[in-house]
């Protein structure tokens, strides 16, 4: 079946972002100042090995070359992008940042133990249920074990921003892990 026609890069209400339709259902956007690459050509739906769906197309006819959204907007120039928020199809300036291949895979998404976080396994002992916290940089180190779950990803948390720093996948982003530890034990003297 032979595509007709281009579709077309719509600019979103709030100014902010451009986006167009891709196959297979998904929409891809860029920022505003880039609207022009999605309208250049027919951007195909890619799913990587990983799963993840990235905007590519061809370029230069039959037998020409893949290129992908991401790599126009930041320049070919850059040996790899990062996605910050890792959807590989938000392809906004500000979401989009050089990496390293290191940093790249740092920041891929991980699989959730059944505690619900990363680098957190439930441990039933002696003492009753603990929640055990590694890290592997690139050894697998020891965290400690916590007496909540929530506890033990803050202790994941802040080992990954120290290894890893802006390029951390992290469990609990928005939480200020010192803040509550530091909470708790004020709470704990209190009580004591």
């Amino acid at each position: 079946m032979k595509r007709v026609g281009i579709p077309p890069a719509h600019l979103c209400v709030c100014g902010d972002h451009a986006w167009a339709p891709v196959t297979k259902g998904y929409v891809t956007m860029v920022s505003a100042e880039d609207q022009a690459l999605l309208a250049a050509g027919f951007w195909c739906a890619h799913l990587s090995t990983f799963g993840q769906v990235y905007a590519k197309r061809k370029v230069g006819g039959r037998g020409g070359k893949t290129v992908m959204l991401h790599r126009m907007v930041l320049g070919f120039s850059v040996p790899l992008v990062d996605h910050r928020s890792g959807v590989g199809l938000d392809n906004r300036r500000d979401n989009l940042r050089r990496a390293t291949k290191g940093q790249n895979t740092v920041n891929t998404r991980k699989r959730r133990s059944q505690s619900g976080y990363i680098g957190v396994t439930r441990r039933s002992g002696p003492r009753g249920v603990r929640y055990v916290a590694r890290i592997s940089d690139p050894v697998c180190r020891h965290l400690g074990a916590f007496a909540t779950a929530q506890d033990a990803a803050c202790a994941y948390d802040e080992a990954a921003r120290a290894a890893w720093g802006e390029f951390a996948a992290l469990n609990l982003p928005d939480l200020d892990c010192r803040a509550v530890a530091e909470a708790r034990v004020t709470n704990k003297r209190e009580a004591a």
